[in-house]
C-alpha cells in the first residue's frame, strides 16, 4: 500500500486484508451511525413516555387542586345558612382552572353553586330588614309577612339545592371520571 500519510498517522493507513482504508472507514462510520440512530430512537421513545407521564401527573394535580378547593368550600361554608360572598368569590376564582382541566359538567356544577350563593346573598339583602324585625320580635305587616313567607320558601329551596350539591354522592359523582390516577404513567 502506498500511503502518503504512513509516516504521520500510521494507524489510519494500515491495510490488513488488502481492502482500501476508505472501505473500512466507511463501514465503521456506517455502523456507528446506525448504533447512534438506535440509541437516539430509544432515548426519544423514553423521553416521549416520560413527557406523557409528566403531562398526566400535572393534569391530575391541577384537577386535584380544583377538587380540594371545592371540597374545602363545601366543608367550611356550604352547610351554613349564611352566605359570605367574599368566600364564594374566592372559591369561584380558585376554580377557574376547571375550564381547562375538566369537562363541561364540572364547570356547570361550579357555576350552579356560585349562582345559588349569589341568589342566597341577594335574598338575604332583600329581606334583611324583615329578618331584623323578626329577630327583634317586632310585629310584621301583612305585606312584610307575605314577603317573609316568599323569602323563606325561596331561601329553603336554594339551601336544599346547595345541600344536595354538597352531598357525598352528588359531589363525588361530578368528579369521579376525572380523579382517577392514570394506571400507566
Amino acid at each position: 500500500m502506498n500511503c502518503i500519510w504512513m509516516e504521520v498517522v500510521p494507524a489510519v493507513c494500515f491495510d490488513v486484508t488488502g481492502v482500501g482504508v476508505n472501505v473500512w472507514s466507511t463501514a465503521i462510520i456506517a455502523a456507528f451511525t446506525v448504533l447512534l440512530f438506535v440509541w437516539q430512537w430509544r432515548q426519544f421513545r423514553l423521553s416521549r413516555t416520560v413527557a406523557r407521564a409528566n403531562y398526566r401527573l400535572s393534569l391530575y394535580e391541577k384537577r386535584l387542586d380544583v377538587f380540594y378547593a371545592l371540597k374545602t368550600y363545601f366543608d367550611e361554608h356550604v352547610f351554613k345558612s349564611k352566605v359570605e360572598m367574599e368566600n364564594a368569590r374566592a372559591m369561584y376564582r380558585s376554580t377557574i382552572a376547571a375550564d381547562y382541566v375538566f369537562g363541561e359538567e364540572v364547570r356547570q356544577f361550579i357555576d350552579q353553586l356560585y349562582k345559588i350563593e349569589v341568589d342566597l346573598n341577594y335574598l338575604d339583602g332583600k329581606c334583611g330588614h324583615i329578618n331584623n324585625k323578626v329577630e327583634l320580635q317586632v310585629e310584621l305587616t301583612e305585606e312584610e309577612a307575605a314577603d317573609r313567607a316568599q323569602y323563606v320558601n325561596e331561601n329553603t329551596a336554594l339551601l336544599t339545592r346547595r345541600f344536595k350539591m354538597g352531598s357525598e354522592d352528588q359531589f363525588y359523582a361530578v368528579f369521579e371520571d376525572y380523579l382517577n390516577l392514570p394506571n400507566e404513567l
